[in-house]
């Protein structure tokens, strides 16, 4: 399968590696756990419980905070366009993260107030002129006029995942034929926007129409597991999923910035542009599918 591909199983391949693997596990377990008896008899301490370890600095998903900024032109600062209404909230942030998960160092600069100028748009041109909160970037240049996620390092420091650029990878036949099977509807075309360092594997999906409705999925895959969100759709217009896409699903409109590891789930961040501009939110993964948190932004880009 390609690098990037979907996890299918394969009856003479990987069913049998797993079978091996699977006796490997049970003879380290087995070692694993008479070392543990054995460490407990001598000191009287007790075996640590399974998920205890690794999971003391992982965020709550209430905990995502909700700051967006924009960087100017030149890359070195951010202003933000959404975010908490507390000012206090914003002096303590001190990481930008942008699409791929990559974060930036940057140091709170204070409030910048509109000025007459202000167009309302949150762009680069208009950077001079908006309200928000300011921060210089300390170590590295931004990309212009992108949107950045601006977050507390030390909130984030053990649940951050990077989000690996797959370049809109097509899924082939074999990999549209295992999702349409754990959706229940034929999968026409796929695509794997990111990699979420081995961890997971975002990819969106269009589905047959059902008479005049439309369904495009962000699809979380871990493993055998495949979790929805559905964005039905109808063509209106000369649009669907937006207003000028003609009914037809272009996976361009999506990225994916970065995952979170938290207590409650994983976390994808995902950027989806339209005509007059991108809105950047997150889902978690729950037992039923995905679902959308509280935390977004809207970044409002139409030329005036």
């Amino acid at each position: 399968m390609e690098k990037y591909g979907i996890n299918i199983k394969t009856e003479n391949g990987k069913c049998a590696r797993r079978r091996i693997g699977q006796s490997l596990t049970l003879i380290l377990a087995a070692a694993a756990i008479l070392a543990s008896l054995a460490a407990g008899c001598g000191s009287g301490g007790k075996p640590e419980a399974d998920g205890d370890k690794g999971s003391a600095h992982l965020i709550q998903a209430s905990q995502i905070g909700s700051a967006f900024g924009v960087s100017d032109e030149a890359g070195g600062r951010l202003i933000t366009f959404a975010g908490p209404n507390v000012s206090s909230a914003y002096e303590k942030l001190d990481i930008a993260i942008g699409k791929g998960g990559i974060v930036h160092a940057i140091e709170f600069a204070g409030w910048q107030e509109p000025d007459g100028n202000d167009s309302g748009r949150a762009t680069s041109a208009n950077f001079e002129h908006m309200g928000g909160y300011v921060y210089n970037v300390s170590d590295d240049t931004l990309k212009p006029d992108t949107t950045y996620y601006i977050a507390d390092s030390n909130a984030l420091a053990e649940s951050l995942i990077q989000a690996e650029d797959t370049g809109n990878l097509p899924l082939d036949g074999q990999e549209l034929s295992v999702l349409t099977e754990a959706k229940g509807r034929i999968a026409q075309e796929g695509w794997v926007l990111g990699d979420l360092g081995g961890e997971g594997k975002v990819i969106a999906a269009v589905f047959e129409p059902q008479g005049s409705q439309l369904l495009m999925s962000i699809v979380l895959n871990k493993g055998d597991s495949f979790k929805f969100m559905d964005y039905p759709a109808e063509l209106k217009d000369g649009g669907a999923w937006r207003v000028d896409d003609g009914g037809v699903f272009a996976p361009e409109m999506l990225s994916v910035l970065f995952g979170l590891r938290t207590e409650d789930g994983m976390v994808i961040a995902v950027s989806w542009a339209g005509a007059e501009g991108e809105v950047t939110y997150f889902l978690i993964e729950t037992d039923a599918g995905l679902e959308e948190l509280p935390a977004s932004a809207y970044r409002y880009w139409s030329p005036a």
